[in-house]
């Protein structure tokens, strides 16, 4: 085949990588081989959307993450915690025991990354924004919120192009904190109101992607609080499994929470890797993994720092304790900091053609009307946002 694979066969094989474990989940027992046999058969399809997409783009990084991230989504529902689709589904939802309503049911366990409202429901999920808790999470009311947000989003995103910020290599505030924000929030949006609006899945199953900004100020909290966490599941599940069932570590110790933590950005650097193959990087010339791999490190630094402050204040401090603004404020820089010295070889490949350039939307707005105008829009509807709706941050 070409160098380039068409962005239709990627969504293929990532379609088919989705519905491998479903279909299992469904129709095999527990134990059965076939289980087994399916984690070699999706690492083969794995290496088969391994060719990049000629313009790179957002959905073509996440189909590609996908294949990845469907593997991993097999090892815990089919292997490592085997469940029938039933078992995690609300059974009122289930009108009829047909073979597409049940294909129905672990598909939506496939989708409900954070395992909303269900009992392995990821920790740190954030409340729904005070504008709901004000007046009720109506569908319609759910609707036209998020709808609008969405538009004001792309908006944001058209404008933001990443010729722009990659060439003049913005602050690592505005790549991680803004940009990578309001891209990962667009495209939920974009999941998140088709489904409720087709009544495949209620707003109460949608609550926000993110948490506070005010969170982040340790790399704990950045990755553990204020980023989202719908990869956090499959990541816990085959890490907890590798530490505790196969390694046999002590809990709790260092030793197997820091091999933990290891564990996990060692899986999250994989799937980022294959984005970036997808994204027409090749591995060897990939930042992923070095870039995921640090944070153990930082975490390890981060937490030796916060033992020896605890032992100087004695008992004035004691774990757990809510930070003082100050402290939150020195954290937010050693975060920033340790974000831009990763970060930047990162990017780096990024930066060596533009066939290698991140294309955020489809169809440019900007190219028809104008960016003065696209700028008013982004004023005028962020006003709107934060005086209707109670935009938060």
């Amino acid at each position: 085949m070409s160098s380039y694979q068409p962005l239709s066969r990627l969504l293929l094989l990532s379609t088919i990588q989705t519905l491998i474990p479903a279909l299992l989940l469904i129709t095999t027992p527990k134990r059965s081989p076939l289980r087994y046999l399916s984690i070699p058969c999706m690492i083969f399809i794995l290496s088969m959307m391994l060719h990049p997409v000629k313009t790179s783009c957002y959905l073509a990084g996440t189909s590609a993450g996908a294949g990845w991230m469907s593997i991993l989504f097999a090892l815990d529902i089919l292997l490592i915690n085997p469940k029938h689709a039933e078992d995690f589904i609300n059974n009122k939802k289930i009108t009829t025991n047909s073979f597409l309503s049940r294909l129905k049911s672990a598909l939506e366990l496939r989708a409900n990354l954070r395992r909303v409202n269900t009992p392995r429901e990821t920790k740190n999920i954030p409340p729904f924004p005070k504008y709901y808790a004000k007046r009720g999470i109506t569908r319609g009311r759910f609707l036209v919120r998020e709808t609008v947000i969405a538009v004001w989003q792309y908006l944001v995103l058209d404008v933001l192009t990443v010729e722009l910020w990659i060439e003049r290599l913005i602050t690592t505030l505005v790549a991680w904190f803004i940009v990578s924000r309001i891209l990962s929030e667009f495209y939920y949006r974009s999941f998140a109101v088709p489904c409720v609006a087709l009544r495949v899945e209620s707003p109460e199953n949608f609550p926000t992607l993110f948490n506070k900004m005010v969170d982040a100020y340790t790399l704990r909290g950045f990755w553990g609080k204020f980023w989202h966490q719908t990869l956090r599941t499959n990541f816990t599940a085959v890490s907890n499994f590798l530490t505790r069932d196969i390694l046999n570590l002590p809990k709790p110790s260092l030793l197997e929470r820091y091999t933990n933590v290891f564990l996990v950005f060692c899986l999250s650097g994989i799937m980022h890797v294959v984005i970036d193959v997808v994204s027409n990087i090749p591995v060897r010339e990939s930042g992923a993994m070095r870039f995921f791999l640090s944070f153990p490190f930082g975490y390890m630094i981060e937490d030796g720092v916060q033992a020896g402050w605890r032992k100087l204040q004695g008992s004035k401090k004691k774990a757990g304790t809510e930070a003082e603004w100050w402290e939150r404020a020195i954290g937010f820089v050693w975060v920033v900091g340790f974000l831009t010295v990763t970060f930047v070889p990162y990017s780096e490949p990024m930066q060596k053609g533009p066939e290698r350039l991140f294309v955020l939307v489809s169809w440019s707005i900007v190219k028809v009307i104008g960016v003065k105008l696209v700028g008013g829009l982004i004023v005028g509807v962020g006003v709107l946002i934060m005086v209707v709706f109670g935009g938060e941050v």
